[in-house]
């Protein structure tokens, strides 16, 4: 008999439940270790917290999280928060002596062997609702709301008649088997409960789990835990999370195990105005090259981030300027972002620019593409793409990624972290004349304008399978030369 995708659900929920037996082994340490540290005086009470206390964990049972509320307030001792844990320490070694506890940054292990479970035990200072918990490494106590990220948790399940807690797990599951365990649990919750809001089936709630996933870890993009106080998304480092997030994406790309018959979109045939809109802004183009634009070599990029295999399009419009904007710079950028954006927005006609990420390492603007009337007419979609400006000198030049849902890509690069590629746009061919290439002299508004035309672009292609301009062949040529340019419009004028 066929399994339904329910039943498949269903059974996977079964297998990834904890083990009764082992959890209530679990809970009866809990207790023990509570009324022992209550008998020393050393805390006032205890509960349990992180994935096990929030019912999301998945077997195997492991790590066990519990805070215990000390007796003393050692906020106000001087080195408290070392005194606390060797307290605590000492205690748990008395309790088991053939057991080692260790004290760590804000908790004192206790492993009971590596085929059962170990304790995280957090010495904290009760503060109402929230506690204070100790930094060994930094010499002091940090703020917790961990009984608030319970309680949401709490109510987004029963928001979800229940079923949040079982479809968070399955997505602890793709993160420890797909993503390869590099996406903590908490924050797999976390896009979690940024998708399901409510009642959902299972593979729904999981797509919908995996598109948050996706977007959260494209580059440049920031996430707070459930209760929103928390940023998560700067404790995965780069190569990690750019390698999760293509998992992530991969999975969540709409029937991409599908073998059926392709069908026909609306406004499929009538995807010849973008041509005849592209070829209105060529000829456009031209004119400005002609009467508007000095001629003037520029420097050739540094080539050496782009994948020899993922090359992009010549393309004129998507490379001449018009002489009529502001000239926006990477100081500008780095200095004045908000400025930058405000700019941005009020010289481009149907885009919205915002900041979502200032500092010392990273700038990263959003971009929000809204399409012509004649493009809307034909169904094209509002287009989001952000762009990314490392401080780094090794990165010199912008990153731009596109974001919303995972879809087919003509020109856009492979993750090859080691070569500087990161699943960005491959807005030009990296070894093209130098006309054709975008730098920063050209300024952020022109790069903008790429931006746009390729997201347009890219429609159009998934739709009729053409590239509705000029566009140069992926890879290099076998004898090493540029590949040639076959638009008369495109090459350069002396």
């Amino acid at each position: 008999m066929k399994t339904t995708v329910s039943q498949a659900f269903a059974a996977l929920r079964e297998n990834i439940k904890l083990d009764p037996a082992e959890y209530q082994r679990a809970i009866a340490v809990h207790n023990a270790v509570t009324a022992y540290l209550k008998d020393a005086g050393l805390i006032t009470g205890a509960f349990l917290q992180g994935s096990l206390a929030r019912k999301t964990m998945i077997a195997p049972l492991r790590d066990v999280d519990k805070v215990v509320l000390l007796a003393v307030d050692y906020t106000k001792i001087p080195n408290g928060q070392q005194i606390a844990a060797e307290k605590i320490a000492a205690a748990l070694k008395a309790m088991y002596p053939t057991l080692e506890p260790e004290i760590g940054k804000h908790c004192v292990m206790l492993d009971f062997g590596e085929t059962t479970f170990a304790f995280d035990i957090v010495p904290a200072v009760d503060r109402g609702d929230d506690i204070e918990i100790i930094n060994t490494k930094k010499g002091g106590w940090q703020n917790s709301n961990t009984r608030e990220l319970i309680r949401v948790i709490q109510e987004r399940n029963k928001d979800c008649s229940g079923n949040f807690i079982h479809q968070a797990r399955i997505g602890k599951l793709f993160a420890r088997i797909n993503a390869e365990g590099l996406v903590p649990g908490l924050h797999v919750e976390t896009f979690a409960h940024q998708a399901i809001t409510g009642q959902m089936d299972d593979d729904e709630a999981i797509a919908a789990l995996l598109n948050a996933g996706a977007r959260s870890l494209s580059l440049g993009a920031t996430y707070t835990d459930p209760t929103g106080v928390d940023e998560l998304s700067h404790r995965i480092d780069p190569p990690a999370r750019a390698k999760a997030q293509q998992a992530f994406a991969e999975a969540a790309r709409p029937g991409r195990h599908s073998r059926s018959p392709p069908q026909e979109r609306p406004g499929q045939r009538r995807d010849r105005h973008l041509v005849q809109a592209a070829r209105r802004e060529l000829s456009q183009a031209r004119r400005q090259q002609c009467t508007d634009r000095p001629r003037h070599r520029r420097r050739r990029r540094d080539r050496r981030r782009h994948h020899p295999h993922r090359t992009q399009c010549a393309d004129p419009n998507a490379v001449l300027a018009a002489v009529t904007v502001p000239y926006i710079g990477i100081d500008d950028l780095h200095q004045q972002p908000r400025e930058v954006a405000a700019a941005i927005t009020s010289n481009m006609e149907m885009t919205t620019i915002t900041v979502i990420r200032h500092d010392h390492a990273l700038t990263v603007l959003e971009a929000e593409f809204q399409p012509t009337l004649e493009l809307e007419a034909n169904g094209y979609p509002v287009e989001v793409a952000r762009i990314a400006q490392f401080a780094d000198e090794r990165h010199p030049e912008p990153y731009v990624h596109p974001i919303g849902p995972s879809r087919s890509w003509e020109h856009r690069y492979d993750l090859a972290p080691a070569h500087g590629n990161f699943g960005q746009l491959c807005l030009w061919y990296p070894a093209d004349a130098d006309h054709l290439i975008w730098t920063w002299d050209r300024g952020l508004i022109d790069l903008v304008g790429i931006a746009r035309r390729h997201l347009w672009y890219e429609e159009h292609f998934r739709r009729t399978g053409r590239w509705p301009v000029e566009a140069a062949p992926h890879g290099h040529r076998p004898d090493g030369q540029r590949h040639p340019i076959l638009t008369p419009a495109y090459k350069e004028r002396n």
